[in-house]
């Protein structure tokens, strides 16, 4: 399956040498925000007997002829069943059983639906149970003013630093140190612009110095509050933060000092004068890295975590994303066990011999090799099919692969460099605790 130019397509190539055989429009192409929708389709097909079963991005459920590609049936999991468009698209293969072919149409009728193979007729739907009232006992009225706490509110997502926020930049071709990145940094003489920051596409807001074009490197900073705006309100639940990242070509993101993405850039150490590892052929679109994992902490919400604060990147730079506060309180079992010191011992240590031994680069290297080398041809094969530059799209699948190396690398450094930090207080501690005793006695 792909999209070819303004069409969902279904085809089929021989065996023996890769021609197409046949090609089957489902209907149009459904694209989505984010750069993976442009690859068309995410399900495989489901082939039973002489009958293939398809599901489109947009909702479009067909059974085909395998030798020709004909049209037995097609049903609409929108259209026919009041499905709603997932964020993602619809993603999932059709599930042959028995008779019947199984899918998700998501509707709160029809959350799951199981059709006649043979002829597409609906056989029956799973429904979304109604979520029972629980009664409230209601006490005496009086005349004293009730003290209790509002009972606290469910989690929703919230902004942190949204698309178009104005950020200081530093765009004179120099060099602002190697403490840039820290919350104390002076950075009163910088300029300041909404974003998008950059030059040379006309689509800008704050548009950057490139007299001379030769510019490696620009710097910028925006720094944000994490906490809560109420000491009555409850923590929120953890979720990651979710970053999405305009740049052109390479850019790396700090917070609070720490890098906690790094994006089409060399490994290793960086300087004023190093360059994106390639040149970016998507330009327009946000990179989304779903999950900020450098500035968790590792005392599960015990005391003295802090928010984060404060962000930077490079050229082409636009910022927005939503999250909520990655602190947590303890759970009835986690806080009591992480607090006593000779427990947390015991896991840090834990922790840190699974990085040394298990979560290595020498242990997951291999494997994602042998991924890349297995998508290799499907991601060619895709390429083709909806009519796009093969090498883009080997490119494109070797970047992905890289940051995910890079994100497992730097995951990796960033547990062993904290666990021994942990484990150096634990022993702070006992020997404050060893001193306190010499001293009574």
């Amino acid at each position: 399956m792909s999209n070819r130019g303004s069409d969902e397509v279904a085809w089929a190539l021989k065996e023996k040498d890769g021609k197409e055989l046949w090609v089957t429009r489902l209907g149009p192409a459904v694209t989505e925000g984010m750069r993976q929708g442009r690859e068309g389709p995410g399900s495989s097909p489901t082939v039973d007997g002489d009958r293939l079963y398809v599901l489109g991005a947009g909702g479009t459920l067909a059974c085909l002829n395998v030798q020709d590609g004909k049209i037995r049936w097609r049903k609409s999991l929108i259209g026919d069943f009041g499905g709603k468009l997932p964020t993602w698209r619809y993603s999932e293969s059709p599930l042959v059983d028995g008779g019947n072919v199984i899918c998700t149409p998501g509707a709160a009728d029809a959350v799951l639906i199981a059709l006649d193979k043979m002829t597409g007729e609906l056989v029956w739907k799973g429904t979304l149970a109604a979520p029972k009232k629980k009664a409230v006992a209601k006490a005496p009225s009086t005349q004293r003013a009730s003290r209790d706490a509002p009972a606290p509110s469910a989690a929703k997502p919230r902004g942190v630093v949204a698309a178009g926020s104005t950020w200081k930049y530093l765009d004179n071709g120099s060099a602002p140190g190697s403490d840039w990145t820290s919350l104390s940094f002076d950075d009163g003489k910088w300029r300041q612009g909404p974003a998008q920051l950059g030059y040379g596409d006309g689509d800008e807001k704050t548009r950057l110095s490139s007299d001379p074009d030769s510019y490696p490197t620009y710097y910028f900073r925006r720094a944000f509050d994490w906490k809560e705006s109420s000491p009555l309100e409850p923590l929120e639940p953890l979720e990651p933060l979710v970053l999405r990242l305009m740049r052109d070509d390479g850019a790396v993101v700090y917070i609070n000092g720490r890098e906690v993405v790094r994006d089409n850039m060399p490994t290793g150490s960086l300087g004023h004068g190093t360059f994106a590892s390639r040149t970016a052929f998507v330009e327009d679109d946000y990179y989304t890295h779903g999950e900020v994992y450098a500035e968790i902490p590792l005392t599960f919400g015990m005391e003295g975590d802090e928010p984060p604060g404060g962000g930077s990147s490079r050229r082409g730079f636009g910022f927005g994303g939503r999250g909520a506060s990655w602190w947590r309180p303890g759970g009835e079992i986690s806080k009591p066990f992480l607090a006593h010191p000779r427990s947390r011992r015991l896991f840090l240590e834990r922790v840190r011999v699974l990085a040394e031994t298990v979560y290595t680069e020498e242990v997951f290297g291999p494997k994602l090799d042998a991924l890349q080398r297995r998508l290799e041809l499907e991601t060619r094969l895709r390429a083709r099919a909806s009519g796009r530059s093969e090498e883009d799209a080997s490119r494109y699948l070797q970047d992905s692969v890289a940051f995910f190396r890079e994100h497992l690398v730097q995951r990796r450094k960033y547990v062993l460099e904290n666990v021994g930090a942990e484990l150096a207080k634990l022993d702070e501690a006992k020997n404050r605790e060893g001193a306190k005793g010499s001293d009574e006695e």
